[in-house]
Order: C-alpha cells, then structure tokens, then sequence
C-alpha cells in the first residue's frame, strides 16, 4: 500500500518522493499525481545518501519512564555485537544524549527518521501545507520510544514483524505503539526497574525458536495486553501464554513414551508403567512443575512471584505451597473456578502476581527448552 500524506484543503495525497538535502539538513518530500505537493522535515544533523533504503527496520513504542537522555545501544540473544538503538524520538534529533556524535548512532538515527517519514505512520493528526517546514515533533509524540535496527545483523535472529523480541520488550515495559498510539501506558513497577536498572546496554533475548504458537504470541504482546485494564484479565492472558507452553511440554512427553510404548507392546509389564505415565503427564498440574524446572531451569529466579502467589493463598484461606508450580497452579484454579470466595482484603495480591507475570511469563519463553530424550 502506498503511504499517503494528508495536505490541508487538497486531501490525502500519495507520497511519491522522499530525499535529503544534504545541505539544508532536512528531508524533502514530494507527494500528488506529479508532485505538486511538497514539505520538508528538518533534521539537523549529518545525513547519508547511501544505500539505507533496506538496512533498517523500525518499531514504536509506548514508555511512561523512558527518558530523552536514556540512549540504549541494542544487542540480540548472546551476541555481544551492537546491532541497534533503543531511544526515544526526541533523541533522534537531540543532542541531550551520551551518543550524539557516535558514527553508528547517528547513521541509524538517520535511517530511522526516513524510515518513519517514508512509512507516514504519523503519531500526531497534521494537515500539512503545501510547502510547510516541519520538525520531527510536528509529526510524531517526541516521548515515544523507537527501536532501529540493523537488518542485515538480525535476519537470523528476529523477523520484520519484531515477533521474537516483543516478548523481551515486554519485560522491559515497552508497549507497541499500535494499540495506543497518542497516550503512554503506565509500566508496572518490576517493569520499570528492571529497565532504569540497566547500565549501558540493552540485550534482548529471542524467545526460544522451540515455542510455537507465533501468531498467538504476537497478537498477545501487540494487542491484547497492551489493551487490558484489570489484573485479573492480564492474568488470564498470562496464563493463556503459559497454556501454550504446557501444550508443547504434553505433546512433547506424550510423543516420547508413546515411541517407548510402541517399543514394548508385547510386553505387559513394561507396557503398564508407561501407561500410567501418559496419564500423569497428561495433568497440567505436572506439566507446569515441568515447566519451571525441566523445561526452562528458571525457578529459583522466580521467588518474588512464589511469593506473591503464597500470599494470595494464606490471605484467601488457603496453604502456602511448596514450589512456584504448585504455587501458580493454585492460583490460576482460584482465580479461574473460585474468584468469588476470594476476600477484597486478598486482592491486591492478584496485582502483585501480574506484576511479577509481565517478567516471568516472557522469561519462560524465553528459556524454554526440549529436553533431550531420556
């Protein structure tokens, strides 16, 4: 689809033509039939003319504590190579950074303005004149964050749709700005430390290529989290992303005995116990103690919602619980079968959990892992 611009008196115009004035410092652009329209959007700063057609990949987000000072080089899954920037739009064309005159900066600064003026995705509602001299805040809400990234360096890694690291974002309390594009959704506080925490850099780890479910996760991380406004419905969310999870650990288990059963099958003393551990495996009470320990190793990083979730449950009238599995579980069946008998005394509790969620969940995706076959 051809990006439009929208000229004051003239309507919607299709945008024909984008280029930089090397020595005004500003981009032109050129829109209409036979380009009759024109604006320009300064930029101020060192600008290329070569080849940033297809190097960079873009993405806005929402973040109510990212600061314009706060210029984060970007790094993917274990590599300790930079292959990004994480800023907001103010710093695109700020000086009030750390990074300004960095070379690799810059030129990705460069590559992110003209791809954000050539994609129109404008986050503020502008009727352009003919002829108007712009600044990048006439266009866009200079709070919001944006994530540039060096195509070439992560095509392995991370899709155009951001799919993969979205999860990881999450973590850090960055909310895709399609949901919300003109207003900053508050971070949950574990969100929000864990990114301010950050010293120089920001790594962002790949959801692990043995989670299915893509599409699912997307629509979840984009949409549907960013839209829910009440703990229990982000919680039920969560737990649906975990749901998926479980889902590959019964297939994963079932698959494997079933191979073991086949092996044996005329042998009925070796046939019954596998028997019997299809139905055991087939429990999701199982399967998420599985998923904490075998399938993801993270368990003893997640105490503080082991915790959370043992304080619901005494407050509810209930026993602690001996692991974070078992903990959750009980929790998801209180909050799913039981909310009613939950007293208003216990529910700022649930809050807690969904905090503690918006890092646990993404981490177990994270982490997630088949074991080899034993």
């Amino acid at each position: 689809m051809t990006p439009h611009i929208h000229f004051d008196g003239v309507g919607s115009q299709p945008l024909t033509k984008i280029f930089c004035d090397l020595n005004a410092r500003c981009f032109s652009l050129n829109a209409g039939i036979n380009d009759e329209y024109q604006c320009s959007v300064a930029y101020g700063f060192e600008c290329f003319n070569d080849h940033i057609e297809n190097e960079g990949l873009v993405e806005l987000f929402s973040h109510s504590k990212h600061a314009e000072s706060n210029v984060k080089p970007v790094k993917i899954g274990s590599s300790s190579k930079t292959v990004g920037w994480l800023c907001t739009i103010g710093a695109l064309t700020s000086g009030d950074h750390n990074y300004v005159e960095n070379k690799h900066f810059r030129r990705a600064a460069f590559t992110a303005v003209y791809l954000l003026l050539k994609n129109c995705n404008y986050s503020k509602e502008l009727n352009v004149r003919n002829g108007d001299e712009l600044k990048i805040s006439d266009l866009f809400d200079e709070e919001l964050s944006i994530l540039v990234l060096h195509k070439p360096s992560i095509e392995t890694n991370v899709s155009d749709t951001y799919t993969e690291i979205l999860p990881c974002l999450h973590q850090y309390g960055f909310v895709p700005i399609g949901s919300s594009p003109t207003s900053q959704v508050e971070v949950d506080k574990v969100a929000s430390d864990k990114f301010l925490n950050l010293e120089t850099n920001i790594k962002l780890m790949p959801v692990s290529k043995e989670v299915e479910f893509a599409e699912f996760t997307d629509q979840v991380f984009r949409r549907l989290l960013p839209s829910a406004t009440t703990p229990l419905l982000r919680f039920f969310l969560y737990y649906q992303l975990i749901e998926t999870l479980l889902a590959r650990i019964f297939n994963d288990r079932q698959s494997k005995t079933i191979d073991k059963l086949v092996a044996v099958k005329d042998n009925p003393v070796e046939a019954h116990p596998l028997i019997e551990k299809l139905k055991v495996d087939a429990s999701d009470k199982t399967r998420i103690k599985l998923l904490f320990n075998e399938y993801s190793g993270i368990e003893t990083k997640l105490n503080d919602l082991y915790e959370a979730c043992n304080r619901l449950l005494v407050e509810s009238g209930g026993e602690e619980k001996e692991s974070i599995g078992d903990a959750l579980y009980k929790v998801r069946n209180l909050i799913f079968h039981g909310l009613r008998g939950i007293p208003e005394k216990a529910m700022p509790h649930i809050s807690e959990i969904v905090e503690q969620m918006s890092y646990a969940v993404p981490e177990l995706m994270i982490c997630f892992r088949i074991p080899d076959a034993g």
